[in-house]
């Protein structure tokens, strides 16, 4: 005995007698009780009735021994709920603790009473029929009653419910495999698993995906897969396949799409071929192959519904049949050509594979006056068998909006048992049809010819694969022919399909079909998938020892061409070089001209600029602006202006109130004209300083004045980076200095500039060649470090000038501050190659004593400004390196 329902508090005992303390207040004035009666043999009966509650007594209640008579083999059969016992029904031994009088029993619900054609029997089940899944290879079904809260096992063999299983939610989920029955809590978002061999429920895990899982979908042979169709709506599916053995998500390669489409409709109709291989979600087909899957879409005029048959083979829908490689074999009659029997039909397949039911619709196209169920062997047009004793009126199909299950869970055939169920839309009973093909195919004398065999789909490499086909054929003579298959495969005169499958295979799906005719003419044609899951390693192993193969051989082209632009690449720069070298011997010196010409040119340009500057304005020696001042006449008369020019004895002056006055010398006080005196020798005295300087290039103001002119071509001038630095190569190592990248920059220096090999260093045999051709602005009159050596060398110190990665610029993240020092002139020790990468660095103030000693008085120093001063030995270290700015800090500009 087993209490499935009833109040909270009422126990049954192992004799069958129930109690129940009523609660004081209970709020309902009636509840049902339903108990669960088992035998030994398994079967089961379901007792039920009500309880009128009044007052809060104490409720004691023996339930009568019973018998329980078998109803498979019977028409029709009694009520049995309450009138079991002499008339009496349970309620009537209920005795109350307070002596209180019996409750009146209350009357079930009536069952329909079919009228019950031999071969045919039915069972009625405990309440309606939520849904149903078929489990452990077709032995059981597995059926959900909502109302009870149970899933309750059916033996196909024993025709007898032999489990009850408690469900803890009113929203789930489930299907079953070979060994486990999967239930799926999708409001608590969990997932039981159940064993098939002693119904324990031996593990509960959180669901293994995070969006609400819409269908589940295991295959009834399988072991291990267990497909999950989630998504954050019903209209759109992602899916994961699931190692029905840990729990875990299995990672899976994936080939097509990542989301199907589908509709709540569609997610009643998920299949799974029997070994979980194949699984079907509206037009959309996967295949799982050794942690590969493949997505595949029926075409188009095969509708947005399809079924996996028994063994994946073959995918049905209600316009025809296709494999699941996507090849039609039947489809349904289009408009005006001859009507075929699955022009309308509903296509089922069997539980096993082999067979297929057809549901042939009565509609205003068709002549039927009723609904008919025909079997059809597996991608055949022509039925095997029509079951006109199936009362098909039972089912009422609603295409747009069906209630309950899926439509093709009401008609179970299961061939190796010669049974058909049938479950009516009222969801309360099992219509079992007995169905021994050959037996009524001899009765109705069909002249029949089938296959009664299917192969073991699955092999692997080096195995030997065989396979018996066996037929049933009223005329016998059975001839087979191998139409298709793999290479190798071959079949003997009694239909026995041998293999030998290579060892390195890399196809994984093999299609067969083999004809066959008996002697009535009649053919089959016996079509099948073979897979060889392991072949995906093979196949990976030779793509991967083939992609390497053409890596290596596009490698060995790439490196051909490389060699060959690089043959083309050295004839074309040994043709160059011939070139330069030409140009070398032939204008090198004119080159060198030129730029010097142009930086001396530029010079005296720059230095008539600065005279400019100084005639718009006198000033006295030693000030640095030209002054307002106090101007007096003979007559005593002031006035408060500025000096702007003095020749020929005029003054010309600018007053204050910005009048411009010119005055003759004589009209001036002495005073005035003592001003005007000392004036005109401070000048004198420049202009014979000038003078003398550009008589000299060779002063080393002069040539710093040009090279900083110089860099004034280069982009910093613009405020852009400057991209002055040492010439590198693709490794970053210097290899021609800044001073060879100047060139560049400097009008009239590309010609001597492009007579380097920029992709050689500095002494390469060829580039030594252009050391002698060093500009005079690098050189110093009173040097003796040899020709080609310059003295004139960058600073190296906490900043980037001349040196760094790409050649570093000159000017680091804008213009440095004009009071810092960027290039010495050093000491003959120091001077390098004008072409040699190398300059002076600055390690300490201490290295600084490096640079003394090729004046007599100090070493000259140029600035970001322009500016060129000599720095005298005398000061001290520190403040040389402050002066300079050579530790980078903030310092102004020099005015």
């Amino acid at each position: 005995f087993q209490l499935s329902a009833g109040p909270d508090g009422m126990t049954i005992s192992s004799r069958g007698v129930l109690e129940w303390k009523v609660p004081p207040a209970f709020p309902d004035s009636q509840v049902n009780v339903i108990v669960n009666i088992s035998d030994a043999t398994g079967y089961e009966l379901f007792h039920a009735f009500s309880i009128t509650v009044n007052g809060d007594r104490a409720m004691l209640a023996e339930i009568p021994n019973v018998p329980p008579k078998p109803v498979v083999n019977q028409p029709a059969r009694e009520n049995r709920n309450l009138s079991t016992h002499g008339g009496k029904g349970a309620l009537a031994l209920l005795k109350s603790a307070s002596q209180s009088k019996p409750v009146s029993p209350v009357q079930a619900e009536t069952k329909p009473n079919d009228t019950l054609k031999s071969g045919q029997s039915k069972i009625d089940l405990p309440a309606p029929l939520t849904d149903m899944v078929v489990g452990r290879s077709g032995q059981y079904l597995i059926m959900y009653f909502q109302s009870l809260k149970q899933l309750k096992v059916f033996d196909v063999s024993s025709l007898k419910f032999i489990k009850s299983l408690p469900v803890e939610s009113e929203d789930i989920l489930f299907t079953a495999g070979a060994e486990h029955l999967m239930v799926v809590l999708r409001d608590q978002q969990k997932i039981e698993r159940w064993k098939l061999d002693d119904f324990q429920r031996d593990l509960v895990v959180a669901s293994p995906v995070d969006n609400p899982i819409h269908a589940a979908v295991m295959g009834h042979s399988s072991r291990d897969l267990l497909v999950l169709f989630h998504g954050p709506n019903d209209h759109r599916q992602n899916y994961d396949y699931v190692d029905a053995r840990t729990m875990k998500v299995l990672e899976v390669e994936r080939k097509g799409a990542g989301y199907l489409s589908s509709r709540p409709l569609l997610l009643k109709c998920v299949t799974a071929s029997a070994d979980g291989r194949v699984v079907t979600l509206a037009n959309n087909t996967l295949i799982y192959l050794e942690s590969k899957v493949e997505h595949r879409q029926s075409p188009r005029d095969y509708g947005s519904l399809i079924l996996s048959g028994g063994d994946g083979t073959f995918l049905y829908s209600e316009r025809g049949i296709i494999t699941n490689q996507m090849e039609e074999i039947i489809m349904a009659a289009k408009v005006g050509e001859p009507a075929r029997p699955i022009q309308t039909g509903m296509l089922i397949p069997a539980v096993q594979p082999g067979y297929v039911l057809d549901l042939l619709l009565k509609t205003p196209r068709n002549a039927r006056t009723s609904d008919v169920l025909a079997v059809h062997l597996e991608g055949e047009l022509e039925p095997l068998l029509t079951l006109n004793q199936v009362d098909t009126s039972l089912n009422k199909f609603e295409w747009k909006n069906p209630p309950g299950m899926s439509h093709y869970k009401r008609f179970l055939f299961f061939p190796d048992r010669d049974l058909l169920i049938q479950v009516p839309d009222t969801n309360d009973r099992l219509i079992l049809h007995q169905v021994p093909l050959r037996e009524l195919m001899n009765e109705t004398g069909i002249d029949y010819f089938y296959t009664t065999s299917r192969p073991e789909t699955k092999t692997e490499p080096g195995k030997l694969w065989k396979y018996q086909i066996k037929t049933v054929s009223r005329k016998g003579g059975v001839k087979y022919e191998l139409q298709s298959g793999p290479q190798g495969m071959e079949i003997s005169d009694t239909g026995l399909l041998t293999w030998q499958v290579p060892a390195d295979i890399v196809e994984p799906e093999l299609n067969v079909i083999v004809q066959l005719k008996d002697d009535s003419t009649q053919q089959l044609s016996h079509r099948f998938t073979l897979f060889v899951p392991a072949a995906i390693r093979s196949a990976q192993e030779q793509l991967r020892k083939e992609q390497e193969r053409a890596e290596a051989e596009k490698k060995m082209a790439a490196a051909r061409e490389a060699a060959a632009r690089e043959a083309e690449r050295l004839a074309a720069r040994e043709e160059q070089n011939r070139n330069k070298l030409k140009r070398l011997t032939e204008s090198g010196e004119a080159a060198r001209t030129q730029v010097e010409q142009y930086l001396t040119d530029r010079l005296q340009s720059y230095e008539k600029e600065q005279s400019v500057r100084k005639l718009q304005g006198y000033r006295i020696p030693g000030q640095e602006t030209n002054p307002y001042r106090a101007w007096t006449d003979t007559s005593e008369n002031e006035i408060d202006a500025r000096l702007i020019k003095y020749f020929a004895d005029t003054v010309i002056l600018y007053s204050r109130s910005n009048q411009i006055l010119t005055i003759p010398e004589e009209s001036l006080s002495k005073a005035d004209r003592d001003y005007l005196d000392q004036i005109s020798k401070a000048e004198i005295a420049e202009r014979k300083q000038r003078e003398k300087e550009l008589s000299d290039r060779s002063l080393p103001k002069q040539r710093m004045i040009q090279l900083w002119l110089a860099t004034q071509e280069t982009p910093s001038r613009f405020g852009k980076k400057n991209l002055l630095g040492n010439i590198q190569d693709e490794q970053g190592k210097p290899l021609l200095s800044w001073r060879v990248q100047l060139l560049k920059h400097v009008r009239g220096g590309s010609d001597l500039y492009s007579l380097f090999r920029h992709d050689e260093p500095w002494d390469s045999e060829y580039n030594k060649k252009l050391i002698p051709l060093m500009p005079a602005f690098y050189g110093s009159s009173r040097s003796k470090a040899g020709p080609g050596k310059t003295n004139l060398l960058a600073i190296q110190a906490q900043r980037p000038l001349f040196s760094g990665p790409g050649g570093a610029s000159l000017f680091h993240k804008g213009e440095l501050p004009g009071q810092t020092a960027i290039i010495v002139e050093a000491p003959d020790a120091l001077a390098v190659e004008w072409t040699k990468p190398d300059d002076w660095e600055y390690e300490s103030d201490k290295s600084i004593e490096q640079l003394f000693g090729f004046h007599p008085d100090g070493f000259y120093a140029l600035f970001a400004d322009g500016k060129v001063e000599l720095i005298s030995e005398k000061k001290p270290l520190n403040e040389i390196s402050t002066l300079l700015n050579l530790k980078n800090e903030p310092a102004k500009d020099s005015p």
